[in-house]
């Protein structure tokens, strides 16, 4: 194998991975937990099976 190859082989696949990457991230965006926690704790409350302890 050619070291030229060999560069050009780990070139590819390092774009090909940060292409893939910024896909993802665009498709399907991170939600902070913070967040997804409010959310539950609002979704339980409003059922009324999760009693306010005054715990956040």
């Amino acid at each position: 194998m050619k070291v030229k190859d060999f560069v050009s082989g780990v070139l590819t696949g390092v774009a090909a991975g940060l292409i893939v990457n910024q896909a993802f991230e665009k498709l399907n965006p991170k939600t902070p937990a913070e967040r997804v926690l409010n959310d539950v704790k609002e979704a339980f409350k409003k059922r009324g099976l999760l009693m306010d302890h005054g715990l956040s």
